[in-house]
């Protein structure tokens, strides 16, 4: 079996740091179009918001506007008793409406600032956006996030290894020296007891 020489080795060595500067480079360049694209979806979900809430403070308006309208056109007390509940009853529902329009405008602002477990709202909607619209990005970054993850879980398991072989050897060394002073103690203790008789 031949051994590698030091050009050898040396050869190995460069290919291995350029793969892995590669596979640095390959990781930014996902990172990066990752929030970029991330950001973009975000920035689309917060416009539409905006234009959700336009859209029903619009129609709110419209219908108080109507309400007014029908209130102002009340009937008077010699019309026809159908007259008068047909009025009512379309009172009654432009007060429906815009009672839900309300509920939804609140709706609709309640989740532009709401948060949960893992952040806005509106960036777990933009994140599942992007994973429709482009799976092969979310599925680059979630294996980047996982290689991330082990590297960090290997160090700190290698960490914890030298803590706990510093220990050990702290631990002998200190047993070493406690059994030397032991020992020393003890030989003083008999020549103390020999030299006493």
């Amino acid at each position: 079996m031949e051994r590698p020489t030091l050009d050898r080795y040396s050869e190995l060595t460069a290919e291995r740091l350029q793969d892995e500067q590669a596979t640095l480079l390959d990781s930014t360049t996902t990172a990066r179009e990752y929030s970029r694209e991330l950001e973009a979806m975000l920035e689309g979900k917060h416009e539409q918001v905006e234009r959700i809430e336009e859209g029903l403070s619009d129609l709110i308006e419209r219908a108080e506007q109507a309400l007014q309208r029908q209130l102002s056109a009340r009937p008077g007390l010699l019309s026809l008793p159908g007259t008068r509940a047909n009025w009512q009853q379309g009172v009654g529902q432009l007060e429906q409406r815009i009672s839900t329009l309300h509920g939804r405008l609140d709706r609709v602002r309640e989740i532009g600032s709401a948060t949960n477990v893992h952040g806005s709202v509106l960036r777990d909607m933009a994140y599942r956006k992007l994973q429709a619209e482009n799976p092969d990005l979310v599925r680059q970054w979630e294996e980047l996030r996982e290689r991330e993850r082990k590297a960090q879980t290997e160090e700190r398991a290698k960490k914890r290894d030298q803590e706990r072989a510093e220990l050990t050897e702290n631990g002998r060394a200190a047993g070493v020296r406690e059994g030397k002073a032991k020992d020393q103690t003890l030989s003083r203790v008999l020549v103390q007891g020999f030299s006493d008789k």
